[in-house]
C-alpha cells in the first residue's frame, strides 16, 4: 500500500511526491493505517490489496484513486471510529463509493444510513436499497429504524418499498407469512384460482345447465370455467398487490456522470428524453376487471336463454322465433360495452380514476368479444340445427 506513495501517474489527486500531493500522502496513510490494524473486511481487504499491487505493477491509480477519493468524502463526515466500524461492515469497494455518494448527495440522511448498516451488520444491502429506491428507500428506512433491529433486517431481506396503506390482517397469519414468505404466497394465489374456479363453476351448473337438463360435456364446462378462474385470478392479484406493475421510481441518489465536454456540445434540441415506465394503475386494472366480469355475466345470461329455449317442448320453427325474438338479449353485450366506455370516460373527467383510455375502450373490446361468441359460436349453430330439424319435419309424409 505505502509503495502507491512513488505512482507518478494519477487522474484527479496531485501525486504524493509533489508539491500539493498532501492530500493523496495522506490518504495512503489512512489507507494503511485501516488495513494494518484489520479495520477492513476481509473481502474489502483483498480488493484493495488487489487494486494496490496492480497500481504499483502499471505505475498508475487507475481504480485505486477512486477508493481512495471515496475514503476521503467518508473521512471527512466520519470520525475514526464511525468509520472503522462501517468499513467492517463493507465488503466491496463499490459500496464503499456508493456510501461517499449517499454522504454527499444525502448529507442530512447520513446518520439514518450509517445507524441502519450497523443495526444489519451489512452496508452493502443498505447502500443497493437507497440507490435503488432513493429517497422513498431512506423514509423507508427510518420507518424501519422506529421499530428496531429486526425491522431494518426484514426491509433490507425483503429489498422492497414500505406499503403505507395495509390493509386489515391476522397477528397469527402475518407471522406465518413472515416464516414462510413465498409459501404462503403461492398459497393465497391458489386460493385465488380456486375460490374463483368453484364460483363460476356454480354460475354454470346454475345458469347454464339448470336443473334437469344433461350438460352437453362436463369436461368442456370445467375446462372454461378453469380458464376464466385463472383470468380473473389474475386481474384479481395484479389489483391486490400495490407493487407488481407500479415499477420503482428513479432514485435521486444514483450516480450520474456528466461529461462536461459532450454536456457543452449538446444543443438544447439534442437533449435526449428520458424514458418513462410504462406503469398501470390499480384503478385501471380493478375497471377492466370489473368490465370483463359484466360481459361475462352477459354472455352466461345469453347462454342460459339459448338453453331455456332449446329445453322447451315446442316445435323447430317455433324455436326459431323465439330465438329471433331475443335478439335484442344477444346484442346487449355491445350495450353494456358501450355503456361502460362512456362511464369510464364521465369518470376520468371527474377525477375519480385516473385517466387512461385503454380502462375506457376496454369494456367496448369486452362487448365485441362476448357478442362474437354468443352469435357466431352458439345462435348461429342453434339456428342452424333448428332450421334443419324443421326442414325434415316438413319433408315427413303425414301418414292418412
Amino acid at each position: 500500500m505505502l509503495k502507491t506513495h512513488e505512482v507518478a501517474a494519477t487522474g484527479r489527486f496531485v501525486p504524493a511526491g509533489r508539491a500539493g500531493g498532501q492530500p493523496l500522502d495522506a490518504l495512503i496513510l489512512l489507507t494503511g493505517l485501516l488495513y494494518q490494524g484489520e479495520h477492513l473486511s476481509p473481502t474489502l481487504q483483498r480488493e484493495v490489496r488487489s487494486l494496490a499491487e496492480t497500481a504499483v505493477r502499471r505505475n498508475e491509480l487507475g481504480d485505486l484513486e477512486g477508493f481512495y477519493l471515496d475514503l476521503l468524502s467518508l473521512g471527512r463526515r466520519l470520525d475514526w471510529t464511525q468509520l472503522t466500524e462501517l468499513l467492517r461492515r463493507t465488503d466491496s469497494v463499490r459500496t464503499a463509493g456508493e456510501y461517499a455518494h449517499l454522504s454527499r448527495v444525502a448529507p442530512d440522511q447520513l446518520p439514518y444510513i450509517y445507524t441502519s448498516a450497523l443495526l444489519s451488520d451489512s452496508a452493502d444491502r443498505v447502500a443497493s436499497y437507497l440507490i435503488r429506491y432513493g429517497k422513498a428507500g431512506s423514509e423507508d428506512l427510518r420507518t424501519a429504524l422506529s421499530d428496531g433491529q429486526g425491522a431494518v433486517n426484514l426491509l433490507l431481506q425483503r429489498a422492497v418499498p414500505v406499503n403505507r396503506s395495509p390493509g386489515p390482517a391476522m397477528g397469527a397469519a402475518a407471522a406465518l407469512v413472515l416464516e414462510h414468505p413465498r409459501l404462503m404466497l403461492s398459497a393465497k394465489y391458489a386460493g385465488y384460482i380456486l375460490g374463483l374456479f368453484l364460483i363460476l363453476r356454480g354460475l354454470d351448473l346454475w345458469i347454464v345447465a339448470p336443473a334437469g337438463l344433461k350438460p352437453e360435456s362436463r369436461g368442456q364446462q370445467h375446462a372454461r370455467a378453469g380458464i376464466l378462474a385463472i383470468v380473473m385470478s389474475a386481474l384479481l392479484i395484479v389489483a391486490t398487490e400495490p407493487f407488481l406493475l407500479k415499477a420503482a421510481p428513479t432514485s435521486e441518489y444514483r450516480l450520474r456522470i456528466v461529461i462536461p465536454m459532450l454536456a457543452s456540445t449538446a444543443t438544447q434540441t439534442e437533449k435526449p428524453q428520458a424514458s418513462q415506465p410504462v406503469t398501470m394503475e390499480t384503478s385501471t386494472l380493478v375497471s377492466i376487471g370489473i368490465f370483463a366480469a359484466l360481459q361475462v355475466a352477459m354472455y352466461m345470461a345469453c347462454l342460459r336463454k339459448i338453453r331455456e329455449i332449446e329445453s322447451q317442448d315446442a316445435s323447430p320453427l317455433l324455436k326459431l322465433r323465439l330465438m329471433e325474438n331475443e335478439e335484442n338479449l344477444f346484442d346487449s353485450g355491445l350495450y353494456v360495452g358501450m355503456m361502460g366506455t362512456a362511464a369510464a370516460l364521465v369518470l376520468q373527467v371527474l377525477g375519480v380514476i385516473e385517466p387512461n383510455l385503454l380502462a375506457a375502450y376496454s369494456s367496448n373490446l369486452f362487448g365485441i368479444i362476448c357478442v362474437a361468441l354468443v352469435k357466431i359460436r352458439h345462435v348461429r349453430g342453434f339456428k342452424r340445427r333448428l332450421i334443419l330439424e324443421g326442414q325434415r319435419q316438413a319433408s315427413v309424409p303425414v301418414a292418412l
